[in-house]
């Protein structure tokens, strides 16, 4: 059986890895939404329940956040200073590509767009210095936290690597992106009608109609195809997101068919048979297509102008498969965590509401949302 209950410290694993924690009480309930989008998932609560916690007890840590803040962190500052990497480096005054950030994304809302994205920025811009001065670097940031005997679950980790990067010289690392990305926008020179936007480790523009492969060549070439500057590519589209309300399909046998396929799935994956759960895809497809076609009758009912929520919106991301463009997965934006499973139950995994997916903390208690259609 797959894992989706955590031993201890819920908040700590949904912090490190990222994820919303509304009541924290029912983070077995989140898990088990989370895991139908990512299957892997199920070995990170694997790893922090029987690898993370066990090894932070044996060490006599009061508890995972206590060995994060109070041994992890202090671990890779004083590495950091003592490597003498950007916290002795004297940046330029002015570098000659000028950054300058640009919001435009509201504007092309709903359209095809490419994200030209710089891969761990902070540990990229770091290693980067490293090769000038000829500082000894792993290859990656999980290498350096094994380097460091830090522990592996903290080196899988991307919010820990951040809150590494903010306490340890920001704004040089700042300013060194700002300048690669100003670079690099500066010798693509997008059209101002086609660039959405400009962040310090990302530029935003209109998917371009050669494709990516062209584009992936220019930018290896201004990047330089040996940096260490890694850079990545990836077509998405935004769409709005809207309030609606999925009633449930009423067979049940179809339902516990897809409960039962999923948990073998999650069984055979875990033992690395990939052959068979590509089987059990297949039989799991045939029933999400057949619950599908309700589920997508009522969004088509009701997703309409009057049920748009103008403050949030759904993100599709796609790969290139042999010339075609095929989607990924998808990402909530913006939503808050008193409100996103409430979105994520039916505009990413378009399914009817369940009870706990209306619950959140206010002021120190359990609320809920008022959805009438779908009271006890």
């Amino acid at each position: 059986m797959r894992e989706v209950n955590l031993i201890a410290h819920p908040e700590e694993f949904f912090d490190l890895m990222g994820l919303h924690l509304p009541v924290p009480e029912h983070h077995k309930h989140y898990l088990e939404m989370l895991l139908k989008q990512d299957q892997f998932l199920s070995y990170s609560i694997n790893n922090y329940n029987h690898k993370y916690l066990p090894w932070c007890s044996e060490n006599g840590y009061s508890s995972p956040n206590a060995y994060r803040e109070d041994e992890a962190l202090p671990m890779f500052l004083k590495w950091a200073k003592d490597s003498c990497t950007l916290d002795s480096l004297v940046l330029m005054e002015k570098s000659k590509y000028q950054f300058a950030p640009v919001d435009k994304t509201n504007q092309f809302r709903g359209e095809l767009l490419l994200s030209i994205g710089m891969i761990h920025p902070d540990f990229s811009v770091m290693k980067l210095v490293a090769f000038q001065r000829e500082v000894d670097l792993p290859e990656d940031w999980e290498a350096l936290c094994e380097r460091l005997g830090i522990h592996s679950f903290l080196g899988k980790s991307e919010v820990f690597m951040r809150e590494c990067f903010a306490a340890y010289e920001p704004e040089k690392a700042k300013a060194l992106q700002e300048h690669i990305i100003a670079k690099l926008l500066h010798h693509l020179a997008v059209p101002d009608n086609e660039l959405v936007s400009v962040s310090t480790s990302e530029i935003v523009i209109k998917f371009p109609e050669k494709g990516m492969a062209d584009l992936l060549v220019r930018v290896n070439d201004i990047i330089g195809r040996s940096s260490c500057i890694r850079i990545k590519m990836t077509p998405f589209r935004d769409n709005p997101v809207y309030d609606v309300i999925i009633k449930k399909f009423g067979d049940s046998d179809l339902q516990g068919k897809l409960k039962a396929l999923r948990e073998e799935k999650m069984e055979v994956v875990k033992n690395q048979r990939y052959e068979e759960a590509a089987k059990i895809r297949e039989k799991e497809k045939e029933i999400i297509e057949v619950l599908g076609k309700h589920y997508d009758a009522q969004l088509g009912e009701q997703c309409i102008l009057e049920n748009i929520n103008p403050l949030y919106w759904v993100r599709t991301e796609y790969a290139m498969q042999q010339g075609k463009l095929s989607e990924t997965k998808k990402l909530l934006v913006n939503v808050p965590d008193r409100k996103f499973y409430l979105y994520f139950r039916t505009m990413v995994l378009r399914e009817p509401l369940e009870q706990e997916d209306l619950l959140f903390i206010q002021d120190g208690t359990v609320a809920k949302w008022v959805i009438p259609e779908i009271l006890e």
